[in-house]
Order: structure tokens, then sequence, then C-alpha cells
């Protein structure tokens, strides 16, 4: 399930508009043609019209398509990057102020691009967060359960790590139902916030997850109903039994 109530008020508070969580179109993780994806800025623009919503693209130390997203659309958007460190961490970095993510992009992550590997770079993850602290910005470990390489649970600076991020992405679209609840619990225990997100590459994942959020949603509403059933009965019950010992 979805940890809608997980996600902090201090991340919502960085997109370009207001949102209602559980009747918008909720996704974090997603990556671009300025990376290794296949959305382009017109599906979003023609995906999202209409719909409520809040999106963050989060390409591969990248920030083109982010930027310009959120400089040339109404698209209810942060401002993102999935940074990856030269060991094959990786974080998504969401910037309050999308020119503060152009500047620590310029300072710090061009410079250090790899030209062999995307996904990577050339310093570790503890240089990257070095220089984030002085930035409005929001962190979640992604996929910290992942498949192989991208399962860093195995990392020896694991606690160090997620003792210095706010968030833990706990829905992943592309793990699985385990993996994610692996990594639930790990949020739980270090009292971090929850990100989720469909890790999208191409227009069906995005539009997959878009069905499974309204499946989630439904799942929800039928509990809540089901749970203010219960109590009205209970409180009906109690009710008669006042009436019966009373007499």
């Amino acid at each position: 399930m979805l940890e809608y109530s997980s996600i902090s008020y201090d991340l919502l508070s960085y997109a370009k508009q207001d949102v209602m969580l559980k009747n918008s179109y909720i996704d974090f993780h997603m990556h671009t043609t300025a990376s290794d994806g296949f959305l382009s800025k017109k599906f979003l623009v023609n995906f999202l019209r209409n719909k409520p919503h809040l999106i963050s693209v989060t390409d591969h130390n990248e920030i083109r398509k982010s930027i310009k997203i959120v400089e040339s659309t109404n698209i209810n958007i942060i401002p993102g990057i999935e940074l990856g460190a030269n060991d094959g961490t990786e974080l998504l970095v969401y910037f309050k102020h999308e020119d503060e993510l152009e500047e620590f992009y310029r300072k710090y992550v061009e410079p250090n691009k790899s030209v062999f590997r995307m996904v990577k770079t050339k310093k570790d993850i503890f240089y990257y967060l070095d220089n984030l602290v002085v930035y409005d910005v929001f962190i979640s470990i992604p996929h910290i359960n992942g498949y192989a390489h991208k399962n860093y649970l195995n990392k020896k600076y694991i606690k160090e790590l997620i003792m210095q991020v706010d968030a833990i992405e706990t829905f992943n679209k592309p793990m699985g139902k385990k993996k994610n609840l692996v990594a639930k619990k790990v949020r739980k225990e270090f009292n971090k916030y929850a990100t989720f997100g469909s890790d999208a590459h191409l227009p069906q994942e995005i539009n997959d997850f878009y069905n499974f959020q309204l499946h989630e949603l439904e799942k929800l509403n039928k509990l809540n109903e089901n749970i203010l059933k219960m109590y009205t009965l209970s409180y009906i019950l109690t009710k008669h039994t006042k009436y019966f010992f009373s007499k």
C-alpha cells in the first residue's frame, strides 16, 4: 500500500501548486528522454491534463527536462534529480527552488559525470551530501532493497547514509512486493518519511502506475467505509444494551 500519510508536508511545500494527496496522481520518481527514459514533455503534459497531480522528474545525473518542465508548463512538479555516486548508490534529491538545482548541478554534478556510465559519477555519495547541506532540499533513498548493485542494504555505510536523509522510497513500481515491504520496514525502523514512484521510463509505465493508484485508493476508501460501519454498529449495539439494562 502507498504510504500517503507518511509523506512529508515539507516536501509537498516544494510543489508549484497545492495538491490533495488521496485524489491525485502522485509520482516522485520517473525518467525522461534527457537520461535513459522515453518520457517526453509532450507526453507528460497530455497525460496530466485535467488530472490532479504532483510529480518529480528525476533523471540520472541530469536536470534539463526537470528544469524545462518547471519553467515552461503548468505541470505541478518538484524540481529533482536522481544522483548517482561512484559505487552505484543513488539518491533522489528534491529541490525547493529550481535555480538551486541548476547551481548544484553545475558546481558538483556536471564536472563529475562519468563518460562511461550514465547512472554513476566520479564522487562518493557523502561528497554530495556534504555539498547539499546549504540548499533547501529533501532527500530520499530509492529502491533501498533493489536488485544486484542497487541493494544498498549491503553497503557498509548504509546506516550512516540513512541517518543523513529525510526519507526512504517505500514503493518503487518495478520492485516486487517483498522488496517494497522491506523498504517500508526500514523506513519505520529509522523513523523516516516516505516517498514513492513509478520509476517509469516508458509512457505505459506511467499509465500502469496511475491505474495502480486508482486501485489503491478504491481499496483505501472501502477500508474506511468498513471501519465506519463497524463503529456505527458498535455504537448502536451499545445504545441498545444500555436501554435493555436500564429497564
